[in-house]
């Protein structure tokens, strides 16, 4: 008598979609009709440790049906101890913009097994053989359950040279010369291990072109990606000459013999000047960080909630005296952000941004260095486009997390 697995999750998965574990047992009844008493399938979920070992990190029973199965959904145990145990989100932000890095590997990934056994009696006790599965990788990530079944389960499996580059933003995306860029690549290779390589190949008015390259890490291992930096700042400037004269950059990824295993990557320039101009970084669909770029008219509103409280009046009671107090009072500042115009596909790509529960704004102190600061997205309805409509603006509301307090003369 053994339990079989029937349906398990690939080889990567994404946590914020269905990881479908489904178990049979054949040993469900004692006697024709009559189930074993107390009758469990117990399934214990392990990720792996800095030492190489695996931790049980929860324990899950569930009661067969009458053909046997058991149905476990492993994306909601995963996807909490990945939110508990990855580094934060604006630390890995802060971390490339305060100490220059080009590059860090994802740190949002755990490596997991589960084992199972079968348990029942009076009291339950195991019965059977703990039986342990192979090991698989999970990402803080998700696709659109929208999408097909077998696309939304398996979109890291289905990952190849074409579309490495960890992205759903289309390509050619206008960028300033101090807008912070981020990508990640992804080893979807057969090798174990692989020395990234960043080519990056730029564009000059007079159409002539040059290329550099730049080695991001020692390895990467298979199933891993690598985020890195790939705006103007971070990697045209230390890298290349005439500098005004450039126009457009691609970059992509190469092995040690200058082979390319990535997709390519387009960024066009914009030295245009605005008045209001916002940098927002979010964690994608993906879990990688990727900016986005308000240059609309931004408003910013004061939102105050005022106790108060009433007291009686004095018998001898004059005018100048108060009746009513301000007990305590709350602040907050409201930002109403417009996009400025943008194609439907850029804004559409933008709802990530409206669905991240990782959201900063870029902020530069009065030292000139920069910070990514918390905030939270607001409302539960945006327009996103409309049939006929050919410049799109995309709206939204955000407050810091930080609460007000007092004045300041700090605006974001």
């Amino acid at each position: 008598m053994a339990i079989v697995t029937i349906d398990t999750p690939g080889l990567y998965s994404l946590a914020r979609n269905q990881m479908c574990l489904q178990l049979k047992t054949d040993n469900l009844f004692e006697s024709p009709n009559v189930r074993h008493p107390n009758f469990k399938i117990v399934l214990e979920v392990k990720v792996k440790n800095s030492l190489g070992g695996f931790d049980t990190i929860t324990v899950v029973r569930a009661t067969p049906d009458d053909d046997g199965r058991a149905y476990f959904d492993l994306s909601c145990i995963l996807l909490a101890y990945l939110k508990d145990e990855s580094i934060n989100f604006s630390t890995i932000v802060n971390t490339f913009l305060l100490s220059n890095n080009l590059f860090v590997l994802n740190d949002f990934n755990a490596e997991y097994a589960f084992c199972y056994y079968e348990e029942y009696g009076r009291p339950p006790t195991q019965q059977t053989t703990t039986v342990q599965s192979d090991t698989g990788f999970v990402y803080l990530g998700g696709v659109s359950d929208e999408s097909s079944n077998q696309y939304a389960n398996n979109y890291l499996g289905q990952i190849t040279i074409d579309n490495s580059i960890m992205t759903f933003e289309p390509n050619c995306k206008p960028v300033c010369d101090d807008q912070p860029e981020f990508r990640a690549w992804f080893n979807y290779t057969e090798n174990d291990y692989v020395d990234p390589v960043l080519s990056i190949d730029v564009k000059y008015r007079d159409g002539s072109g040059n290329n550099q390259t730049i080695t991001l890490v020692g390895t990467v291992s298979k199933g891993e990606s690598i985020v890195f930096q790939t705006g103007f700042e971070a990697i045209i400037q230390a890298n290349f000459s005439n500098l005004d004269d450039i126009v457009s950059w691609e970059i992509y990824i190469v092995d040690q013999d200058d082979v390319p295993i990535s997709n390519r990557y387009k960024y066009i320039r914009d030295c245009n000047y605005y008045d209001c101009k916002k940098y927002f970084i979010y964690l994608n669909s993906l879990g990688v960080p990727e900016t986005f770029r308000a240059t609309g008219r931004c408003t910013r509103n004061l939102e105050l909630d005022r106790q108060l409280c009433v007291s009686q009046n004095a018998p001898k009671y004059n005018r100048s005296q108060k009746r009513k107090f301000q007990s305590g009072i709350e602040a907050k500042h409201i930002y109403l952000v417009r996009s400025g115009y943008m194609s439907k596909a850029r804004v559409e790509a933008a709802e990530q941004l409206l669905i991240s529960c990782e959201v900063a704004i870029l902020h530069t102190d009065k030292d000139g260095s920069r910070i990514a600061l918390p905030i939270i997205v607001l409302g539960k309805k945006f327009k996103i486009s409309e049939c006929w409509e050919a410049l799109n603006v995309l709206e939204f509301n955000f407050e810091p997390s930080m609460s007000l307090g007092s004045y300041d003369n700090i605006t974001l």
